[in-house]
């Protein structure tokens, strides 16, 4: 009768014992993250970004990261397919040939997203940039920006 009252107690705390390692575990859980940028090179119109970044995997396989300039409207980027785990990616962000002559950006929002969702993470990364449009017919005016 003593070893099995004493077996019970055994039980009971293995079970405690795993479900607190099981929430330990849990915790510790890395979430989404852009944790390193780097400016690689830039040109008048264009800038190659190092993104060091961790994806966890909770949008599935077809998530992506991209980024744009603020103010938006004015730019294009590579689209990165994101791989579960830490890894390193270059990201290249371009004036469009219908922007303005000049543009001044003051940030640049990286973003995840998935399946043409909406964003599901976000990193702003300040950063300050006068963007000089030389290869395409620049708009005069912000009205033919809205017009097409």
């Amino acid at each position: 009768m003593f070893f099995i009252r004493l077996g019970d107690y055994m039980y009971k705390t293995i079970a405690l014992i795993l479900i607190f390692l099981s929430w330990f575990d849990l915790a510790l859980a890395k979430s989404n993250d852009i944790y390193n940028i780097k400016v690689l090179e830039q040109t008048e119109e264009s800038v190659l970004f190092e993104i060091s970044y961790y994806y966890s995997g909770d949008h599935g396989d077809n998530a992506k990261l991209t980024a744009w300039p603020k103010p938006a409207g004015f730019w294009g980027s590579s689209i990165i397919p994101l791989v579960v785990g830490d890894h390193t990616s270059q990201l290249n962000v371009k004036l469009m040939p219908k922007a303005p002559k000049e543009v001044i950006s003051d940030s640049v929002e990286f973003f995840y997203y998935s399946d043409n969702g909406p964003p599901f993470y976000t990193k702003n990364f300040t950063f300050k940039k006068k963007w000089i449009n030389s290869t395409g017919k620049p708009v005069t005016s912000l009205k033919q920006v809205e017009r097409k």
